[in-house]
């Protein structure tokens, strides 16, 4: 068996998977999408992006091949899908031709990749909807980009074709060209830099608040509550710069609470600025509420020690120490502080 062989069964074994997380899916389909994110159900969501909505991607790249064949006036010959691979088979058409109908099948791919990503960061929904659509964007454009191109490398496929510089010298560079700009433009920076925190929060708990927030703010700009109560979820998101954006003119009107100076210490602490940091967290150790009061208390003890007041910092390491504090994360930070204490 060659390899094209080998992932033919593959996609049918992998069709095998994909009636057990239908299955799975249908029978918990309230609990899926109740207002409880668990560790479970983001995990459903991501494997059913893969295996139940990735074969429609599939599907639409070799109906791109077959429009072109279509359209350049070619005869198609053959098609061929498996759930997760396929194939069309068409009469060769001259150099330019087989490489347009080769392209085409993956732009669609690539396209369908984009646009599903931004539908997904623009309009996002519950949070299990929002894994749907970014894992199945992700896992898309991973497999079009890098993954498909590789296996070119090894067996016959489209690549060999969009990439065969002695037929198509022009037209393969530019396109060669264009994909070294996808990934590092795309991926590279804007994706890791910019998207990605956002892509975080809106498939973790804190994009029901988030997401209800932002359609809050769209409807009534001036609306405080809901750039509070954004400005909190991205705090929570662990996106302290977004965090900074919505709090700060808060903090400037006055009377913000605890939880924004709380929420607005640790941003800044996150982006390097320390000193600025440390009035806010201070306020916030004042409240008596003891958790509250004790995430405050080890915020502005790792800040206090990044200024090098060590003092200072040992004596709110000690006081959170006192409230016995239970948040698994805020013990192994304090554990962390004291040790870089002495």
């Amino acid at each position: 068996m060659g390899l094209l062989g080998g992932f033919v069964l593959l996609s049918y074994l992998y069709l095998g998977v994909s009636a057990l997380i239908l299955y799975r899916v249908v029978r918990g389909w309230r609990a899926l999408f109740d207002r409880q994110l668990t560790p479970d159900d983001a995990h459903l969501a991501t494997s059913a992006a893969f295996f139940l909505l990735l074969p429609p991607v599939v599907a639409l790249h070799e109906a791109g091949h077959a429009a072109a064949v279509v359209a350049l006036g070619g005869k198609v010959l053959k098609v061929a899908f498996y759930g997760f691979m396929g194939a069309v088979w068409h009469a060769s058409m001259g150099p330019r031709d087989d490489f347009l109908v080769a392209l085409a099948g993956n732009l669609v791919t690539v396209l369908l990749g984009a646009a599903v990503l931004g539908w997904a960061l623009l309009r996002p929904g519950h949070p299990v909807s929002n894994i749907l659509r970014i894992e199945l964007a992700r896992q898309a454009l991973f497999l079009e980009l890098v993954l498909y191109p590789v296996l070119c490398l090894f067996t016959h496929g489209d690549f060999r074709v969009i990439y065969d510089f002695g037929a198509t010298p022009l037209a393969s560079g530019l396109t060669a060209g264009a994909h070294a700009l996808i990934l590092a433009v795309g991926w590279g920076w804007w994706w890791r830099r910019r998207a990605l925190p956002r892509a975080r929060a809106l498939c973790g708990r804190s994009a029901f608040t988030l997401v209800e927030a932002e359609r809050a703010l769209a409807r009534d700009p001036t609306d405080l509550a809901a750039q509070r109560a954004l400005g909190l979820a991205w705090g929570r998101a662990g996106v302290p710069r977004q965090a900074l954006a919505y709090l700060m003119p808060l903090v400037a009107r006055g009377a913000v609470g605890a939880e924004v100076e709380l929420a607005v210490g640790v941003a800044l602490a996150d982006c390097a600025r320390p000193a600025e940091a440390r009035a806010h967290l201070e306020r916030a150790a004042e409240v008596p509420q003891p958790d509250l009061r004790g995430r405050a208390l080890v915020a502005l003890a790792g800040v206090r020690l990044a200024l090098g007041e060590h003092e200072a910092a040992r004596q709110a390491a000690q006081e959170a120490l006192r409230l016995r504090l239970t948040e698994p994360g805020l013990q192994a930070d304090l554990r962390a502080i004291l040790a870089r204490l002495g």
